[in-house]
């Protein structure tokens, strides 16, 4: 079986944050992904978090939290 990212095979991509503007965030530097096999997927939608958090307006982690919608 070939995995494949559900970055690639999803319609809608988009970044959710609670700052104006956005952090910077380049997709093709991504680190963390997820990855489907062993059945036709598809993928309605595909997010990043980018919130940040407390009075220092930091972010939870040191990776960005991904989640797709898989069918």
């Amino acid at each position: 079986e070939r995995f494949e990212g559900a970055y690639e095979i999803c319609s809608e991509r988009r970044e959710v944050a609670n700052e104006e503007p956005p952090p910077p965030y380049d997709p093709d530097n991504r680190i963390d992904h997820i990855m489907v096999a062993g059945a036709e997927w598809s993928c309605d939608e595909w997010a990043v978090d980018l919130h940040v958090y407390g009075p220092q307006r930091r972010f939870p982690s040191d990776h960005y939290a991904v989640v797709a919608r898989l069918r």
